[in-house]
């Protein structure tokens, strides 16, 4: 396992961890609305409506499976549409549990670079931008990394829910950076371990790794939980190194330097400070 592959492997963790809170487990339809999400924080966009069949195609889901996670936040009051499309109800991000969890996801992308500096993996820009890393900038940052891992392993784990999970064994098992001297750092996870971080229920996460782990799939049942089989961990690894459509995969800073993140002192940027790891 490659370090930049442990890295985005918290962050993806982390990540569907928050959205997992924020949508009952329903790790799919939190994909559907961090699309809409991204959207809503782009500059000059924030009020522009998404055809149905546009998102469908920019996250390779079914029409179908996506018309009725559409629907379902219509419902919820998350998003509206209109003849024009879908976009997020105007006083969504006003909310107090998207305003929290926007500062989470915010700072798990600041830990993300700090990491990646810490471990050479990047070079500091020359010079920052004229503007201050601000929330909506790392949320968007992690919702491109996050896409663009989705559309990067489609033909290898092509559902949300399975990716979370495979990624979910391998944020578990790697060596952190944060790690404390002397913890034992596990080699496997348990399925209800995995029910937990992504607010799952047991029987459906159960359900998924019956399927992810049949012969030449993904994950290997132990004794002691679940591992990620070897030769996958070779795919993936390859997969990390290569960009998706949604936006640079491999560590998405050029982004982060145009946003006028602070190179110098990561740390200074976090909102409520460095998060600890999910899975602990």
């Amino acid at each position: 396992m490659t370090v930049a592959t442990c890295l985005l492997a918290q962050l993806h963790t982390s990540f569907h961890a928050i959205a997992g809170r924020l949508f009952a487990g329903d790790l799919d339809r939190a994909t559907v609305f961090a699309l809409f999400l991204n959207v809503r924080l782009s500059s000059g966009d924030t009020d522009r409506p998404i055809s149905i069949n546009s998102v469908a195609m920019s996250l390779g889901r079914p029409f179908e499976t996506v018309r009725r996670h559409v629907g379902t936040l219509i419902a919820q009051g998350l998003c509206r549409r209109d003849a024009l499309g879908v976009r997020i109800a105007s006083d969504v991000c006003a909310q107090a549990d998207l305003m929290q969890a926007m500062d989470q996801i915010h700072d798990i992308v600041v830990r993300y670079v700090e990491d990646a500096v810490r471990a050479g993996l990047v070079t500091r820009p020359a010079s920052g931008a004229p503007r201050a890393f601000d929330r909506a900038d790392g949320v968007r940052t992690a919702i491109d990394i996050v896409l663009a891992m989705a559309d990067q392993h489609r033909t290898l784990i092509p559902i949300a829910t399975d990716l979370a999970l495979v990624y979910g064994i391998i944020a578990a098992t790697a060596d952190a950076a944060d790690a404390p001297p002397g913890v034992a750092r596990p080699r496997t996870v348990r399925v209800a371990t995995l029910a937990r971080l992504f607010s799952i229920a047991e029987s459906t996460v159960r359900r998924r790794v019956a399927a992810l782990s049949r012969p030449g799939r993904p994950l290997i049942r132990t004794a002691n939980g679940l591992a990620v089989a070897p030769e996958w961990m070779e795919r993936l690894d390859a997969a990390v190194r290569q960009d998706g459509r949604h936006g640079t995969l491999a560590l998405g800073m050029g982004r982060i330097a145009a946003a006028g993140f602070p190179f110098a002192d990561p740390a200074s940027a976090y909102i409520a400070g460095r998060p600890a790891l999910t899975f602990r």
